[in-house]
């Protein structure tokens, strides 16, 4: 015999049976390695947008550093000197960055990939 409650309307309801009852409870959560690879997913996606932060910040100031190396009557000889380096350096960091970037990315999207 299943138990019976009473509604707001003082009705007699019927309980659902046992089993009724734990079919509608939670869903159960993933499994610990599911949940690991989806956790690892989602810091490789933030590590992606780092990256593309950090170029776009470094493109940011290569722009600037030329500015100023290209204002010679404005800055004086040792900043437009110290800001032309800057800008080259920048260069080929920029280009080191990206290539490593791209390394990245096509590391993580064949560990994507994988089963």
């Amino acid at each position: 015999m299943t138990a019976a409650r009473h509604d707001d309307d003082a009705r007699l309801v019927e309980a659902p049976p046992p089993a009724a009852r734990r079919a509608l409870g939670l869903v159960a959560p993933p499994p610990p390695a599911l949940r690991a690879r989806q956790l690892l997913a989602e810091a490789r996606k933030a590590a992606a947008e780092h990256l593309a932060a950090l170029e776009s910040a470094i493109a940011t100031v290569r722009e600037l550093a030329e500015a100023v190396a290209e204002g010679e009557a404005l800055y004086g000889p040792g900043l437009t000197d110290f800001a032309g380096r800057l800008h080259e350096d920048l260069f080929w960091r920029s280009k080191t960055l990206a290539m490593l970037s791209q390394k990245q990315r096509g590391r993580i999207g064949a560990l994507s990939n994988e089963p």
